[in-house]
């Protein structure tokens, strides 16, 4: 089971109607953004 609350889309985390506030915030965006990158380190290594 996924859902599906945020996409990835011009560089930049965006959400859904129904996402819930909290995973709106920017702080939220920026802690994905930073998990983001490592996985992509991580693949290219």
């Amino acid at each position: 089971f996924a859902e599906n609350t945020l996409y990835f889309r011009g560089g930049a985390w965006r959400s859904r109607p129904w996402t819930y506030p909290d995973y709106q915030r920017a702080d939220y965006h920026e802690f994905l953004m930073s998990c983001r990158a490592y996985y992509r380190r991580r693949k290219t290594a």
